[in-house]
C-alpha cells in the first residue's frame, strides 16, 4: 500500500510500517501496530499544510529480511530516491516507553 500526501516541495517524508506476522516470538509483538496508524496519521496530516511531500507505505517481508522495503527503494527512479529527505519507521508502537534510535540518523537532524 503506498499513499501520496503532496506538499509545496517534491522533497518527501516517508512513513513507513509493516504489516506481515510470524506465529511466535518477539515479532509477533511489533508486526500490524504500525501499519494500524497509518491511516489515522495520514488523515491527521491531509488536512494540514505540508512543505515536504509525505509517503505513506505499508511494507510486507519485513520478517523475512526487509523484502518489502528493499524493493520498494530498488524500484524508486533517482530522482525520487534523491528527493527522500527523511524516514520514519512506525514498529512496535503502543508497548512501552517511546524510543527514538539515532543509531543510523543523519547527524544533522541529530543536534
Amino acid at each position: 500500500m503506498i499513499c501520496v500526501l503532496p506538499g509545496e516541495t517534491t522533497k518527501t517524508v516517508v512513513v513507513g510500517a509493516h504489516f506481515d506476522h510470524v506465529d511466535r516470538g518477539y515479532g509477533i509483538v511489533d508486526n500490524w501496530s504500525g501499519a494500524a496508524l497509518l491511516p489515522n496519521l495520514l488523515q491527521w496530516l491531509e488536512s494540514a499544510s505540508r512543505k515536504h511531500t509525505f509517503i505513506f507505505v505499508g511494507f510486507t517481508g519485513e520478517e523475512g529480511g526487509l523484502l518489502g522495503s528493499d524493493f520498494y527503494v530498488r524500484s524508486l527512479a533517482k530522482h525520487d530516491l534523491e528527493n527522500i529527505e527523511s524516514v520514519v519507521n512506525l514498529d512496535t508502537l503502543g508497548l512501552g516507553p517511546t524510543l527514538v534510535w539515532l543509531t543510523q540518523s543523519d547527524p544533522l537532524l541529530v543536534k
